[in-house]
């Protein structure tokens, strides 16, 4: 047996018999399945409810009647996002961004039904998540297991009798990274893997397994990035004490206060407007030039129809002008609710640059990208709500349009104009909608190699200690 194995066989056998070391993993990893059972339940509760609501709303717009193709324009509908089985592991941005976009005639609407805005202090505890624990509890197992690993060796002088045995530093070091590593990797995988085991009912995107293996390589460079970290600190500690002051200040310096800094410090890099100059300025906007644009308009359309005035238009000239009202206000949107992704795009970036200073944050933008909960992801969805919005509110004009001549807002269609509107039905995008997660990864990787280097170069210190 190799001298790395037998230091890594002497530590799992201090590791079993110390209690205190098994209690604490066991606690950690109740407290992964308790967490995951009731972020479970409250998921099925929600998608259960979505569907349940989106059954509702599509009753009711098929049981509407004859009706002025505008009103129900106005009348309109809800697109619901489902929610998937990998925000089980990792809910990200999505109890912040909304559950549902109301689709209407001459507005697009932000998602409404935020979870976090309802949130209590007691509900926090049930939207724990796997990735929570994994990016927050990890950290203090492997700090708990291995602070005195090197530490120990040195203080007591040990090292020195494993020198004279002929063990360098470096299998001693391997030694004690096999085991911590394989202890940081099984608390990972033990409070990750569940998740696979209680999705069912919950939708399930059609790369969940590459979503999966993504998560992986994430779990497994933050793991090693732990490790590193952890016996890099122990091995330049010259008492254990130290060494253990050491990695609790950099637990909290990355896992609480740099999360938290990054956070108010890209809100403050990249602002999104207040709610009320947002739509002061939208609605400015949308009026601005409105009399210039209707004249324009109706002089355009009767010279493309080839007629002298609007009365003499085989078509609704009303249909025309809300269609044309809609592409309007679809440019004034498009630029506004662009600079508030833009700021989102702008804060994703400070924050993949915290991940150079903290590991967790790095992890968590990852594995929120991967699961699907991230801002790219929202953004997808809103995409297609609006796609959506503008189809079925040009359907509607058009019909206006075609069949309102004479009539314009007294006309009603047929309620078989509202049964041959598609339903929304939404498709989650591949993982590569998010693949800027990939530097997160990269990043990580830094991690690991900045920590295995710096291990490597305090243990051969120790020759000259």
């Amino acid at each position: 047996m190799s001298a790395a194995r037998a230091i890594l066989a002497k530590d799992v056998r201090e590791l079993r018999r110390d209690g205190r070391a098994l209690l604490t993993l066991g606690r950690v990893l109740l407290l992964g399945i308790a967490a995951l059972w009731l972020s479970a339940q409250r998921m099925r509760t929600a998608e259960s409810a979505r569907l349940e609501a989106a059954a509702r709303e599509r009753q009711t717009w098929l049981n509407q009647g004859p009706a002025n193709p505008h009103s129900v324009a106005h009348f309109s509908m809800y697109a619901f996002k489902p929610q998937t089985s990998l925000a089980l592991f990792e809910p990200g941005l999505a109890p912040y961004m909304g559950e549902a976009i109301w689709l209407e005639a001459h507005y697009q609407d932000p998602a409404r039904f935020r979870a976090a805005e309802d949130a209590t202090e007691a509900r926090r505890f049930a939207d724990l998540s796997p990735a929570w624990l994994v990016a927050v509890a990890l950290p203090l197992v492997v700090i708990a297991l291995g602070f005195a690993s090197l530490a120990r060796e040195r203080e007591q002088g040990l090292w020195r009798q494993l020198a004279a045995a002929g063990v360098s530093s470096r299998e001693v070091l391997r030694g004690k990274a096999g085991w911590l590593l394989a202890a940081a990797v099984g608390l990972a995988a033990l409070v990750s893997l569940p998740t696979l085991l209680v999705s069912a009912g919950l939708p399930v995107p059609g790369d969940a397994g590459a979503r999966w293996v993504l998560i992986g390589v994430a779990l497994l460079l933050y793991a090693a990035a732990l490790t590193g970290v952890t016996l890099a600190i122990s091995a330049a500690s010259r008492t254990t004490r130290g060494a253990l002051l050491a990695l609790l200040a950099f637990w909290m310096i990355s896992v609480v206060l740099v999360p938290r800094l990054a956070g108010t410090a890209a809100d403050a890099f990249a602002p999104v407007p207040p709610s009320l100059d947002f739509w002061t300025q939208v609605r400015k906007e949308l009026r601005e030039g409105s009399e210039e644009r209707a004249k324009r308009l109706e002089a355009e359309t009767l010279r493309r129809f080839g007629v002298a005035r609007v009365e003499d238009l085989l078509v609704s000239f009303a249909g025309i002008e809300l269609q044309a009202s809609e592409e309007h206000g679809n440019a004034v949107f498009d630029k506004h609710f662009g600079a508030i992704r833009g700021a989102h795009a702008r804060q994703q970036t400070l924050m993949r640059l915290a991940g150079l200073v903290s590991p967790a944050v790095a992890f968590r933008n990852a594995t929120a990208a991967f699961a699907g909960t991230d801002a790219a992801h929202h953004w997808h969805f809103a995409g297609a709500a609006e796609a959506h919005r503008r189809a079925v509110v040009k359907a509607l004009n058009d019909d206006m349009t075609a069949h309102a001549r004479g009539q314009d807002f007294d006309y009603k269609a047929d309620p078989r104009l509202w049964a041959a509107i598609s339903a929304f039905t939404y498709v989650q995008p591949s993982w590569t909608v998010s693949r800027g997660a990939l530097v997160d990864l990269g990043v990580l990787a830094l991690w690991v190699a900045a920590a295995a280097a710096s291990a490597f170069a305090a243990v051969r210190r120790w020759r000259v200690a």
